[in-house]
């Protein structure tokens, strides 16, 4: 599997755990197209959070696949396991099966002494069995221990000790001398390494005869087929009995042997571990790498060699001062996870700004905006009057923060305020003008609109570095921007290069928002399957990376497609999620996309009334902030609630405000023409609005037409047709435009239900079936399919195993020909 995963590419070091959950997919996948698959994880009860979610998410993703997962989970003496469970790895796993072992019984650990020793006494076995509570690996090592030890049978009152250190002392105390030096070495370098440098930690001349007799013991496993000859100890429990054995002088002896033998990144941890003192000279060296570090963009590596600094610090005001350091900078890429163990020693550490600051942005992140706020600003106001030589680090960061926070309360003037207090904010090459910038374009768009931020941030993009480690951050806001302003493919483009950039480095740059623009982006376009897939996405992000902040915009976007297609249950439900969690914790920016998802739902419901009350608040003056950020997305529907609903003046003035917008937003051209042929069809002008549509539909499509709306051109244009008593003429563009609905599965706009079931051909496919069915309609392979929905190829070539099935097909073009013959009203 190893090779598998070098076949994939180096996962990033700080990869959110759904992006190693993703790639093993794709291992699983290609390792099933050979043989059936075992996947074996021994004693997860010590695994870290991050790798019981990843594996949480592969197994939520095993729809179809020849693979087993066998987990084992050991509890102490006195803790009963049966019952427990761990949500990270469980919730949403079906088919779980759960064994209780409660370790080898008295005639299984008499048949096992058996098979080794020549004469075994009931006396022993019973010894054998309540020492080792017949745990396998304890009593295998007890029998080997026999084995060696014993010419004849033990008396009755034979002792052995229950500590599996005694056990493996007994154990190294029968092996050469070489063997154990190399058996202590391999404990202190905690993983696999070439025989060749774990000898030279060791001191050991012959390792190939000193691993000789380890393997012979049990206690160490060797890859022998591998060039290096990697070694280990073979269990954890092995290396921790070991490693605890060690004397100090002989475990600091270790560390600094292996600290000289390992390449210098490697070998932080062990100069700190060879420690005998605090150090300052350590310490500062610590530093010096951690900076290096964050130079190269690696940033959690940098917080984790600060942190060890802290631990060597040679004075309270050097270990705290690195402690926060660390903390500030964890924080800043969004590792809360990492943080929150931190927060008490942070807390018990002198008053600083740099303390403000890591309180005020936990909190920040945790939405208990109130609660940050004065932290935030103490730590600003306080760090811009000092002369520290890092102040200008603490005040970006403060500033930054509390721009932030004033853009998840909606105060755009406020946020520009507070980040045009980052010193570094015209500096192209500061880690945090990145950042910054990107926000206070964000800024700019809630005062003067998307195109304010958009020219902001280009010109940003134009001084700065095209390679610097995070341009993923700006790429992704002037993604966001473009689609707020009606460029929905531009905005498609760049937020699916920022994700592109954020997936290859491991440095998250707002993914979550990423995945909820380009699904409302797709609704509007008309690519309504893969909008659904990046709503899923935005999802995944929000509940396995700690960002709630997205749930209530990801389940929005996720209830555009319901209600297109005419689930209103379903879109009910998430619509229903939405706006629980927009009281849990939720930006400013959520509450009209929420908004946004309910206009739709009563559009496809054709209740116009409760249309109107949805979007009427959101035009109430002043136009500002976040409604007049997404304007672009939500205006044309409350100028149809004004028509349809009478009230003409009003409407005619909206009207007039829309076809303003549509000059620069590409996105609302149709739209407004639509709505100006409704209008004058409302006012009993047929002719008028005949010759709108006609003009529109003469027109060449621009690639940021709104599929649906094209189609309703169409429509209206036949119904005129009909009118006058064109009727053939009419109902042939009244056809041209259902067949485009049709083909996205539109059931609550098409006139006919008859004409629904026959040209939606897809009615049939389950969700995840259909999803499938649109990307490999797309050209993918079933690899990138599984890497689009995180799922893995085998379970792709199941489901569309069935959709071939269901829609009487053979092979993939016909399956493309099916989904993607152009809706005639696009033909040329």
């Amino acid at each position: 599997m190893q090779g598998s995963f070098l076949e994939h590419g180096t996962v990033p070091e700080n990869a959110a755990p759904f992006r190693v959950g993703a790639q093993l997919l794709e291992v699983l996948g290609l390792l099933q197209s050979q043989t059936p698959v075992a996947m074996v994880a021994d004693d997860i009860q010590w695994a870290d959070r991050n790798s019981k979610e990843a594996l949480g998410f592969v197994l939520r993703r095993l729809e179809a696949d020849t693979v087993i997962t066998i987990l084992s989970l050991r509890g102490t003496n006195d803790e009963r396991i049966e019952n427990s469970r761990d949500p990270l790895i469980e919730d949403g796993v079906d088919r779980i099966c759960r064994l209780s072992l409660s370790g080898f019984s008295l005639e299984e650990v008499s048949h096992l002494a058996e098979q080794s020793l020549d004469q075994v006494d009931p006396h022993t076995v019973a010894n054998l069995v309540n020492l080792t509570r017949g745990n396998p690996l304890y009593v295998q090592m007890l029998i080997r221990e026999l084995e060696r030890t014993s010419a004849a049978p033990r008396p009755e009152n034979t002792k052995f000790s229950p500590s599996l250190a005694s056990v493996i002392s007994h154990q190294l105390a029968n092996v050469p001398q070489a063997s154990r030096r190399l058996a202590e070495a391999l404990a202190v370098l905690n993983g696999r390494i070439p025989l060749l440098k774990a000898a030279a930690v060791a001191g050991v001349s012959e390792p190939s005869i000193a691993i000789g007799p380890l393997l012979a013991e049990g206690l160490a496993e060797w890859l022998r087929a591998d060039p290096a000859a990697p070694v280990a100890i073979r269990h954890e429990l092995q290396k921790s009995a070991i490693y605890a054995r060690l004397s100090p002088v002989r475990r600091k002896e270790l560390h600094v042997k292996a600290a000289e033998v390992l390449p210098r990144d490697a070998s932080w941890e062990h100069r700190v571990a060879a420690a005998d003192s605090v150090s300052g000279v350590l310490s500062q060296e610590l530093e010096e790498a951690a900076n290096e570090q964050l130079r190269l963009g690696n940033v959690n590596r940098a917080a984790t060699l600060w942190l060890w600094a802290s631990d060597v610090a040679s004075s309270s005001t050097e270990h705290e001062r690195l402690l926060q350091l660390a903390a500030a900078h964890l924080l800043w890429i969004d590792e809360f996870s990492r943080v929150k163990p931190l927060l008490a020693d942070i807390q018990a550490c002198a008053p600083s700004p740099m303390r403000d600051l890591i309180l005020g942005a936990y909190a920040e992140s945790r939405g208990r905006l109130n609660e940050a706020a004065p932290l935030l600003t103490n730590a600003l106001d306080s760090e811009a009057r000092s002369t520290a030589p890092d102040r200008a680090g603490v005040v970006g960061m403060a500033a930054s923060w509390l721009g932030l926070l004033e853009l998840l309360r909606g105060d755009g003037p406020a946020a520009v305020k507070a980040f045009e207090r980052v010193p570094s904010i015209n500096d192209a090459n500061s880690t945090i003008t990145y950042r910054a910038k990107s926000h206070l374009a964000f800024a700019h768009a809630f005062i003067h609109g998307p195109r304010a931020g958009l020219n902001s941030l280009n010109e940003f993009l134009e001084s700065g570095d095209d390679a610097h480690h995070f341009l993923s951050f700006p790429l992704m806001f002037r993604g966001l921007l473009h689609s707020f302003a009606g460029e929905l493919n531009a905005g498609i483009r760049d937020v699916s290069e920022a994700l592109d950039m954020s997936r290859l480095s491991g440095r998250p740059a707002m993914d979550e928002f990423g995945f909820v623009c380009v699904s409302s982006a797709q609704f509007l376009l008309g690519r309504w399957d893969e909008s659904s897939v990046s709503a899923k996405n935005a999802l995944i992000i929000s509940s396995k990376r700690e960002k709630p902040w997205a749930a209530a915009m990801g389940h929005a976007a996720l209830s555009l497609t319901f209600s297109g297609r005419g689930d209103f249950v379903q879109a009910r439900e998430h619509l229903d999620i939405a706006q629980a969690e927009l009281s849990n914790f939720a930006p400013s920016w959520a509450v009209p996309f929420t908004h946004l998802g309910n206009a739709v739902l009563a559009h496809a419901q054709s209740d116009t009334g409760q249309l109107l009350s949805i979007l009427e608040p959101l035009t109430r003056p002043p136009l500002s902030g976040p409604a007049s950020h997404f304007q672009v997305w939500w205006r044309a529907l409350y100028a149809e609630a004004l028509i349809e609903n009478g009230r003409s003046p009003e409407a005619e003035t909206e009207l007039k405000y829309l076809q303003e917008l549509a000059r620069t937003a590409p996105s609302l051209r149709l739209p407004a023409a639509w709505l100006h042929g409704r209008f004058l069809e409302s006012c009993g002008d047929k002719h008028g609005a005949m010759k709108v549509y006609q003009s529109n539909v003469a027109q060449a499509r621009d690639p940021d037409d709104p599929l649906v709306y094209m189609s309703l051109i169409q429509r209206s244009l036949g119904g005129c047709l009909k009118s006058i008593g064109r009727v053939s003429e009419g109902d042939v563009w009244i056809e041209r435009g259902e067949g485009a609905l049709s083909t996205l599965g539109a059931r609550p706009y098409i006139a006919s239900a008859s004409r629904m079931q026959e040209s939606d051909l897809l009615a049939g496919l389950t969700p995840r079936e259909r999803d499938i069915a649109h990307l490999v309609g797309r050209g993918m392979t079933n690899r990138e399919v599984g890497a689009e929905l995180f799922v893995s190829a085998k379970t792709v070539e199941y489901h569309l195993g069935r959709i071939f099935t269901k829609l009487d097909i053979t092979n993939r073009r016909q399956l493309r020909d099916l989904i993607f013959d152009p809706p005639r009203a696009f033909r040329s």
